[in-house]
């Protein structure tokens, strides 16, 4: 495949970086400086076409990436808020998030069997989320990643 996407502000023309990039076949999923998010699908004859996402395409985003675990056909994409709350389109549905988490931020940093949720004010900084099948070729299972300032935490 050989093709050059643009990766313009489409209001005033500037030449934007891409900061994040993730992949799941068929997809491509581009995170800009800017904080926009563009998805693009490969066509079979070795293209990318430019996929419309009016559900998240004016928003501006923290962390995005795509996912597809063995267990189900679907790809969805995972998307940051800036104020800490997760977002989930399936990219058969991108008008509207199939999942919608908004104090993903205040998760303490390790999820047990006995937790039990306390009124807190204090609420992470969460940096990065991706979603990965996880496991051995006899058992996976999806989990979320969730990074925050200092460390990393895994939500099954």
């Amino acid at each position: 495949m050989e093709q050059i996407i643009s990766m313009e502000d489409e209001e005033t023309g500037d030449e934007l970086n891409i900061i994040n990039a993730s992949f799941a076949d068929p997809y491509l999923l581009i995170q800009r400086e800017d904080s926009s998010v563009k998805i693009y699908k490969a066509t079979g004859e070795g293209e990318v076409e430019d996929v419309e996402a009016s559900g998240f395409s004016s928003t501006q985003w923290l962390s995005a990436s795509l996912f597809q675990s063995t267990s189900f056909t679907e790809v969805y994409a995972f998307l940051l808020t800036p104020e800490g709350g997760l977002r989930v389109f399936a990219m058969s549905e991108l008008e509207k998030p199939c999942y919608v988490a908004e104090a993903l931020g205040f998760l303490p940093p390790l999820l047990t069997m006995d937790y039990a949720p306390r009124r807190s004010a204090a609420k992470a900084t969460i940096t990065e989320i991706l979603a990965a099948d996880l496991g051995d070729a006899t058992s996976k299972s999806p989990h979320l990643i969730v990074c925050i300032l200092i460390s990393c935490v895994c939500l099954q």
